[in-house]
This record gives structure tokens, sequence and C-alpha cells, in this order.
């Protein structure tokens, strides 16, 4: 069951049996608040079924497409779930789901850390990591293998550091995902946000993450402003970005992947892959 059921595909069932099945029908339409969570078994004489799915009006094909026929043609049953469920579908979503994964992961210290080095109880970090002279890791975190943290960094609550990635002299990184060898090197804050890989941030780059008059963060999607219900949500930037020294970075911005945005800019829009931003 879901709060805001008309966001996914929506069931009707009887005696755990498909009767119906309505993708994201108009809000108070919803038959039920019981959604299709995206886990099937099926037989595989059921794979044509698959093959055959057209375009959805969305512009999408559709797994419900497919479900829908095979319960008019035979009874399909539902298991219901009373368990932690979380849609990714959006980039935030991430974050949420990430926070939860730590949780499940059993904190340890096999790198090699400093002695000045300050560590929280929870924190997992992996072999061949290496953290730096008076850094700080906080709250439930991951570094991975080979990640170099420090010295002087700040790692707080809900940051995944990932294989390789280097985060430099006086770097603060919150509740964010880095991927794999990503260079945050140098006096930068990335909060709430998703790094890709091998992204070089200059020195003094800054993910914002909150809005000024503090309301929910907006992100567009497919040309349309979505609201994140969140009041804290930082950057969404792809592989193999650079900026350089001193770039701004506002609440609930998507860079490209391969985007090139220069020294001092302030980036209030989305910047399309392989595009170069000036601000000049």
């Amino acid at each position: 069951m879901v709060e805001r059921p008309w966001e996914y595909g929506v069931l009707d069932i009887k005696d755990n049996v498909i009767k119906d099945l309505v993708e994201k029908p108009e809000k108070g339409t919803e038959p039920s608040n019981l959604v299709f969570a995206g886990m099937l078994k099926i037989d595989r004489s059921h794979a044509p079924y698959f093959f055959n799915i057209g375009l959805s009006p969305r512009g999408e094909y559709e797994a419900t497409d497919a479900i829908l026929d095979i319960s008019k043609d035979e009874d399909f049953y539902v298991v219901t779930s009373e368990g932690i469920w979380l849609d990714i579908g959006m980039p935030w979503d991430y974050l949420k789901a990430n926070l939860h994964a730590l949780r499940e992961i059993e904190p340890a210290i096999e790198g090699d850390i400093h002695p000045t080095a300050v560590l929280s109880e929870d924190v997992y970090i992996a072999p061949g990591a290496e953290v730096s002279p008076h850094t700080v890791i906080e709250g439930r975190a991951y570094i991975g293998p080979g990640a170099k943290i420090g010295p002087y960094s700040f790692i707080r609550e809900g940051a995944v550091i990932m294989e390789g990635s280097r985060i430099g002299h006086a770097v603060e990184v919150k509740s964010s995902i880095i991927m794999e060898h990503t260079k945050i090197s140098h006096v930068s804050y990335v909060g709430d946000s998703i790094v890709g890989e091998h992204v070089n941030l200059g020195a003094g780059t800054i993910t914002a993450n909150l809005r000024f008059d503090e309301k929910n963060i907006k992100v567009t999607v497919k040309g349309k402003r979505v609201d994140t219900r969140l009041k804290k949500f930082g950057a969404v930037i792809g592989g193999y970005v650079k900026t350089g020294v001193n770039v701004s970075i506002m609440p609930g911005v998507k860079i490209g992947s391969h985007a090139i945005i220069y020294p001092g800019c302030v980036v209030y829009r989305d910047v399309e892959p392989r595009s170069v931003y000036k601000c000049t």
C-alpha cells in the first residue's frame, strides 16, 4: 500500500487475483492503494505477452500492459508485501533508498586510517581505502575500495563514496552518492546530491541543497517541473562532468554527462550532455 497510488500501476484484486490494473490513473480514480511493485514470477510461456507490448500513451513500454493481458486469459495471483518498498524511478529516490541500504551494511574499518581521524562506529571503510589526517566521518557512511579521503574532510550521515574516488582537503559530503573514480579535491561541498563516475569538481564547487525561500525543491523531468517533496535536494551530475573553480550549482539542477561548466558560474538551469556552460 502506498500514499500516492496514482503515480504507479494500481491493482484491483479479489481473492488475491488481479481483476484490473490501471497504469497511473487520474488522482481520485484509482481502484485501490495497492500498486505493482515491479517484481514478477512468470512462466517462460508468457514471454510473448511482453514481446508484443506496444508504446503506451506516455511513450513507454510498460510491463503492466502485459500483466493485464495475461490476467484476461488466466488467473494472475498477487502476493502483497507489508515490508519497506521504495520506488527508485526518480533520482532523489536513490538517496532515500541509499539510507535504507546503509542500515543493512555491517560497520567495519578495513582500510588505512590515520590516527588523527575521527570515525563514527557506524562507518564502513573498505580494504584499500585511505583516510588522511584530521578527517571526520560521522553517522552511517560507506567508503569504497581504493577511495582516498582527506585531509581535513568531513563525511556526514548518508554519504557513499564509491571505488577509487578522491575526496580531498576541506571537502564536505553529506547524504550523497559519489560514483567511481570521481575527484572532489579542494574546498567543496556536496549535499543531498548524486555525482556520476569520473567527475572532476573544481576547487570551491558547491551544490546548494536548500532553496532560499525553503520551499520544496522541484526538478525538470521530461520538460515538466516535478515536486520532489523534499526541502533539501542538491544536484544530479552525470558521468565525466568537469567544473571549473568556484562553481555554484542550485538545488534540483541536472548536469548531463560529459558537460563542462566554466569557472565562476552559478548554474540555475539544467545543462545538456556534452555541452559547455559559460556564464559570461
